[in-house]
């Protein structure tokens, strides 16, 4: 299992649809998610162990903060399941 803990102030939609693409790209399929208002979404996936490094460095060029990243200690192409956090900071 793996989960990865992002922090953001941008935009909420545009962030989310950037996450989005992200997973995609990274070959993650999201199986659920939860949103908590206005302040987190978690994101319950799977995606293939080797390609979580990718889905970081995806996740950080949407405009995100990486707070922390746990990861299985050996990684292949089998398919894990995990967690993304992402936290939405703001002033509202």
């Amino acid at each position: 299992m793996f989960a990865i803990h992002a922090l953001t102030s941008k935009n909420r939609l545009q962030v989310t649809q950037l996450v989005e693409s992200a997973l995609e790209d990274a070959g993650a399929v999201i199986l659920d998610f939860h949103q908590f208002s206005n302040i987190s979404l978690t994101l319950t996936c799977e995606i293939p162990g080797d390609r979580i490094d990718l889905l970081v460095k995806l996740i950080e060029k949407s405009g995100c903060k990486i707070a922390k990243v746990q990861v299985p200690e050996t990684l292949s192409s089998n398919a894990v399941n995990g967690f993304l956090v992402l936290t939405f900071i703001h002033d509202e």
